[in-house]
């Protein structure tokens, strides 16, 4: 018998987060349908089709008919759910002409630390750890320099598991609404070593890897204004140096800064494809 079933998910902040107490349950589910189409619309944006990207990021479109049909309701209920939603800040809808509505969708605010969780399995703690690349390895020491840590060194081996941590406010227990979020503690550091038959860091490994041939001020402002960068996230930054320039990539991410992103290389690949086309240099 297969066991393999679709699901849609409810994010469990938006039952215990009292931000969200007068959220009808209906209007989570809508929230779940929409953030299903927007996960759909980012891997798009990701394979490089920008047709759902736009000036203020990834959308999605999504009728209130289909939706009504979908949830077994009304086209008039969707409705009164669309406006809770955007009452709180959980989506933004623009209206596009005959073409009907843009949706984009934004992240749910993660339950407060002090508030008391419903659910039985409140105390649970999960910790993702992740057998990387050499690169991701000197890729995440290049980070913790960046926070400025006041350890000047950090222990490579698997020894010490509990003596140092990018993350200055310590070891980080993952909530919610922040699972699909990479964390750079010194387990995942740890786990790397496992793969290495060596500790030390070749200076021949380090002129092979995409990150650190990247411009300084490039690689100063997306860690400023988005955060740690990804090999493929440094592959897509030279690619789009090569199609425009230096400046005006380091443009796009500086003026970012503020802005809700919710995938920065496809939010800087539309921005920079828009004006080339109008003709910007």
């Amino acid at each position: 018998m297969n066991n393999q079933k679709a699901f849609l998910g409810i994010n469990l902040d938006l039952l215990e987060n009292p931000k969200y107490k007068n959220l009808d349950s209906r209007a989570m589910m809508l929230y779940a349908l929409y953030a299903d189409r927007y996960s759909a619309s980012m891997n798009n944006a990701r394979l490089g089709n920008t047709a759902f990207v736009d000036d203020m990021g990834v959308f999605i479109r999504f009728t209130n008919e289909l939706a009504a049909k979908v949830l077994h309701t009304t086209a008039k209920m969707i409705s009164k759910f669309r406006k809770q939603l955007e009452s709180e800040n959980l989506i933004k809808i623009v209206r596009e002409g005959l073409k009907g509505y843009k949706i984009y969708v934004y992240p749910v605010q993660q339950t407060p630390s002090n508030v008391e969780l419903l659910l039985p399995w409140k105390n649970h703690t999960i910790t993702v750890q992740k057998v990387t690349s050499d690169w991701t390895i000197l890729s995440k020491i290049e980070f913790c320099k960046n926070l400025k840590l006041s350890s000047q060194t950090i222990d490579m081996t698997v020894k010490s598991q509990q003596e140092y941590t990018c993350d200055q406010k310590g070891n980080t227990s993952l909530s919610h609404s922040s699972l699909s979020h990479v964390f750079l503690n010194n387990n995942g550091l740890d786990d790397n070593a496992h793969a290495r038959e060596e500790n030390e860091i070749q200076p021949s490994q380090l002129n092979k890897n995409p990150y650190h041939s990247l411009p300084e001020k490039i690689k100063s402002s997306f860690v400023d204004v988005f955060g740690f960068i990804t090999k493929p996230m440094a592959i897509e930054l030279h690619s789009l140096i090569s199609q425009s320039n230096e400046d005006m990539v380091n443009y796009v991410i500086t003026s970012s800064k503020g802005h809700k992103v919710t995938n920065a290389i496809a939010y800087i690949k539309a921005a920079i494809t828009n004006a080339l086309k109008r003709g910007d240099k």
